[in-house]
């Protein structure tokens, strides 16, 4: 598969978060957030975005629909951070990818308090 170039992602990124507005604007119905007709105009967009680049679209929602509801709970889970004024995983993923590491290659895994205090020991050493 080719390389998808920098237009193609912020299509497909654009793509994504218009699509979680849509789903968030859904849940919102009938909230004190609930916005009327901005639901309407964003699955226009939505609409038309889907139109304009069928080919970025596939990649998304045709590849695997449990990835791409994935990639939207991603997002929702950026936006619950920033509600929550916590921005400090969100630095460290940026930090890491501008500093040219491959994500595809790592692996996260939460250390436990005492693998934590070994760490932390270590570091002092």
């Amino acid at each position: 598969m080719e390389e998808p170039s920098e237009d193609a992602i912020n299509y497909i990124t654009m793509l994504a978060a218009f699509q979680v507005v849509l789903n968030c604007q859904l849940e919102l119905k009938g909230t004190k957030y609930d916005q009327g007709k901005s639901a309407v105009k964003t699955r226009e967009a939505v609409n038309m975005l889907n139109l304009v680049n069928a080919k970025n679209r596939d990649r998304i929602w045709n590849a695997d629909s449990e990835k791409a509801a994935d990639m939207m709970y991603a997002i929702h889970i950026i936006g619950k951070h920033i509600a929550e004024g916590d921005g400090i995983a969100l630095n460290f993923l940026t930090s890491l990818t501008r500093k040219g590491l491959d994500l595809t290659k790592c692996v996260v895994k939460e250390l436990t308090d005492q693998e934590l205090e070994d760490l932390k020991r270590l570091q002092q050493e």
